[in-house]
């Protein structure tokens, strides 16, 4: 059996914006990862850890193999209690095989939080 290999010591980067804008200066923020060996990106990790969103709607989104989006999405909101989740979106490759139905599941998806942010009558 073959011994792993350790990994080298990686520098962590600084993941403070360069904008002078936080997330809660907007309306609504998307906070998106790719599924890694069915685990979140450690740089979104980071961020989401990071960030404070205020009362700032988020939408949360990843993209895919297959699957792993249950964990992903379970992680991006343990490392983000206090975030105010108000949706959820997965990608899966295949769906890029007919790009006119992704982009009327994102179109649906995106149209959702127009609605949810239009004053109600």
């Amino acid at each position: 059996m073959r011994a792993l290999t350790p990994i080298p010591n990686v520098e962590i980067q600084d993941l403070t914006p360069a904008t002078s804008k936080a997330p809660a200066d907007y309306d609504l923020v998307f906070v998106g990862s790719p599924v890694w060996g069915l685990n979140l990106a450690p740089a979104v990790r980071s961020y989401l850890g990071q960030t404070n969103f205020g009362s700032t709607p988020v939408a949360l989104f990843c993209t895919m193999g297959s699957s792993g989006q249950e964990k992903v999405f379970a992680s991006m909101r343990a490392v983000a209690p206090e975030a105010n989740v108000v949706g959820e979106m997965a990608v899966a490759a295949e769906a890029i095989k007919n790009p006119q139905a992704l982009q009327q599941k994102v179109a649906d998806w995106v149209q959702g939080f127009v609605k949810m942010a239009e004053p109600s009558e």
